[in-house]
């Protein structure tokens, strides 16, 4: 092990424990939301004016969002990014990195959902639900943390600085017009898809950082391009 590889763990761990931190207090935000109905109750003034200002437009893209993120589709999704990530590396240790950063996060949110247990908004409450109310709970948002880990994966898989930024401006996008999507569909809080957001990169970045400078899997600090 170089010298090199020898500093990266402690960086690697700093960030884990910074990562942890963040992944426990929107846990606890999480549990505060459920305790207090009152926060859901003037959510759900947002979700329904959200949903109110309803296009027909806007109604195909929501449902499509719905169905090419949900699980099906993200399964489908998934290969595809083990593909792209297997041609743009060239090795296998690329192709599972990026898929590991996709999966972990993905797995850590859809997790939180069934401990902190928060009931989806209340269709009776809503103007309109134009896709069938989900039967899974609501905090974070699954649908905003896959397509968030997406991006991370991809962005984090690029060779180069700039391809990195480009691919963060077009993959933040996505990112917001997903979460867009699920409060204005009805099938989410606010505070579920930025919960998402928060928790997806707090796993996301850390485990970048082990898995390309600690173990197995780690990135020859020779081969690490950051122009």
């Amino acid at each position: 092990m170089t010298a090199i590889e020898r500093r990266a763990r402690p960086t690697a761990l700093v960030a884990s424990f910074i990562g942890l931190a963040v992944v426990v207090a929107v846990f606890v935000v999480g549990l505060l939301i459920v305790a207090n109905p009152a926060w859901s109750a003037a959510e759900v003034q947002i979700v329904s004016a959200v949903g109110a200002a309803h296009t027909p437009f806007g109604d195909a893209l929501c449902v499509l969002i719905d169905s090419v993120f949900g699980t099906t589709g993200a399964l489908f999704v998934g290969v595809l990014l083990l593909a792209w990530a297997l041609l743009l590396t060239g090795t296998w240790r690329g192709s599972l990195r990026a898929g590991l950063i996709l999966a972990v996060p993905w797995i850590v949110a859809e997790g939180m959902k069934f401990v902190v247990r928060r009931p989806r908004p209340d269709p009776a409450d809503l103007t309109r639900m134009i896709v069938p109310d989900p039967m899974t709970f609501s905090y974070p948002s699954g649908h905003t943390a896959f397509v968030t880990a997406l991006v991370c994966a991809l962005v984090l898989s690029m060779a180069t600085r700039r391809a990195r930024v480009a691919a963060s401006i077009v993959g933040g996008l996505l990112v917001l017009v997903v979460a867009w999507s699920r409060v204005y569909l009805g099938v989410h809080y606010p505070t579920d898809v930025i919960a998402a957001i928060i928790v997806v990169i707090a796993v996301a970045l850390p485990l970048h950082a082990i898995l390309t400078r600690v173990g197995p899997l780690r990135v020859p600090a020779e081969s690490r391009i950051t122009a």
